[in-house]
């Protein structure tokens, strides 16, 4: 019932603003993140009326920060971060779990596959086959898959990855 538009930059330093709509009455409301972060990766798991903000720029650093937006009290918390602080990444949930994908760490594009398990508050953390960031992320049935995204942080020497034959069966 809900649209959330988080964090952000300005013309000189990130936001920390959440503005909140809500779908039913037609209202705005105010609310902020824990940190002002721009390039965060934003997900919502229905299952349990959450959206979660992660990773970001902030202060030009890579954050690992974790906001977690819960419907039924229409409020923010921040319990967790990520293991390797990350802008540019992508975000997906499937059942009980959240899937933080790739992005750009202080090391440049980032391999990692950090898998949270909201039911335990657990985490799992996993390899993708390449370091990139600009992920894109997609559940299908129940398989999740991550797909394109950039190899370097050049975007002029950004490797394009080709686009597959749309009439070629799925595998």
């Amino acid at each position: 019932n809900y649209a959330i538009f988080a964090g952000g930059r300005s013309s000189d330093h990130e936001e920390n603003i959440v503005d909140i709509f809500n779908v039913e009455t037609g209202l705005w409301s105010k609310s902020s993140l824990s940190a002002p972060r721009s390039q965060l990766a934003a997900c919502v798991d229905l299952r349990k009326l959450r959206a979660y903000f992660a990773g970001g720029l902030s202060s030009d650093k890579p954050s690992g920060i974790v906001d977690v937006f819960d419907h039924q009290n229409i409020s923010f918390s921040n319990n967790f971060e990520l293991a390797v602080p990350r802008y540019s990444l992508s975000c997906i949930t499937h059942d009980e779990f959240v899937y933080f994908a790739g992005g750009i760490s202080s090391n440049g594009p980032s391999s990692i596959l950090e898998i949270f398990n909201s039911n335990n508050y657990s985490w799992v953390v996993l390899q993708l086959s390449s370091a990139r960031h600009s992920i894109s992320a997609v559940l299908v049935g129940a398989t999740i898959y991550f797909a394109g995204g950039s190899l370097s942080i050049d975007s002029n020497k950004a490797l394009k990855l080709p686009a597959p034959n749309p009439l070629a069966p799925i595998r």
